[in-house]
């Protein structure tokens, strides 16, 4: 698993993390039954406080993407388990429209855009 961070961005560290490991989840790079470094181990790894990482695993166990054992890690579990939240899910998807109109992207230009992203990750 290779996970990179950049600290000059805006994006809080731990939100870096999550998207990095919910996209490997979503992509099947980390499959069902792995198990993710503990907490310590990857801080340390990519240089950043223990409770950076702490809340990414910790959002991703709400999300039901993993469960986590105190000083074991946390292991991934199957995505039936998962659990969907049709009404999180529309305001994320409305959160991203919105600024890709206030951007000025037009209808095509979105949806090239997520055309060309659903393919990148179905093809990692």
């Amino acid at each position: 698993m290779f996970i990179t961070i950049d600290p000059e961005t805006a994006t809080p560290l731990y939100r870096q993390i999550l998207t990095q490991l919910r996209r490997a989840i979503a992509a099947g790079e980390i499959l069902p039954g792995d198990s993710l470094p503990t907490v310590r181990q990857l801080a340390g790894d990519l240089g950043v406080n223990f409770n950076t990482v702490a809340n990414a695993y910790r959002v991703l166990a709400t999300e039901g993407l993993v469960e986590t054992h105190q000083g074991r890690g946390a292991r991934v579990i199957a995505r039936s388990k998962a659990r969907y939240n049709e009404a999180e899910s529309d305001a994320a998807l409305e959160r991203f429209l919105s600024e890709m109109i206030l951007a000025g992207k037009s209808d095509e230009e979105i949806k090239a855009l997520l055309a060309d992203k659903l393919r990148e990750m179905r093809e990692d």
